[in-house]
């Protein structure tokens, strides 16, 4: 599908990864990739070990161990469970997903998953109202799509944390104005 390819605003890793310190983006292509270590679909991701990689790339950095994944839309469930997998071997994940409750996937995810972030738009700006839908970035020519249909999500797996999950609901326009702050912060 054409949208598996779209790419994450920046804003929105930049967001995300202020917190997590991000060592792999797991869902890559050499256009989009996020991190300095990414796979690839030529890499099949989904067969390698996500954790091994990361904790072989951050013996000096501890708190660093999570993973970033923007992965395919159109089949979300092995990615989920490479998450599971992930959180099981003591490395996070972090999953920006279709905002559906409905799927299978899902239902995996909530056997594991520690947070939900749910995307929404400011109702203060109504006539701008989105609905939490991201304006992702087309991978060659770096311009916003706006075509995006669905609303989004993230997930976020901690490492070794099975007790409790959170969701919370943010507006994708301060999740896009920190990211931003940030972004200028670190140039």
């Amino acid at each position: 599908m054409a949208n598996d390819l779209w790419e994450t605003p920046p804003e929105i890793f930049a967001y995300y990864n202020r917190r997590f310190h991000f060592v792999l983006d797991a869902a890559a292509s050499k256009l989009n990739a996020k991190c300095e270590i990414y796979l690839t679909e030529k890499d099949d991701a989904l067969t390698k070990d996500w954790a091994q990689i990361v904790k072989q790339n951050t013996a000096e950095t501890p708190y660093a161990n999570y993973v970033w994944v923007n992965c395919p839309y159109s089949q979300p469930y092995p990615w989920v469970e490479k998450a599971l997998e992930t959180k099981q071997n003591g490395v996070g994940v972090v999953m920006l997903l279709n905002h559906d409750n409905s799927c299978k996937w899902f239902a995996k995810a909530l056997t594991a998953v520690n947070e939900i972030h749910c995307f929404v738009s400011n109702l203060k700006d109504r006539p701008n109202y989105r609905n939490g839908r991201i304006a992702f970035i087309h991978s060659e020519t770096k311009e916003p799509i706006d075509s995006n249909n669905k609303p989004q999500f993230v997930l976020i797996f901690e490492p070794n944390d099975y007790d409790s999950i959170e969701t919370k609901y943010l507006t994708l326009e301060e999740v896009m104005k920190t990211g931003k702050w940030i972004l200028e912060k670190v140039a």
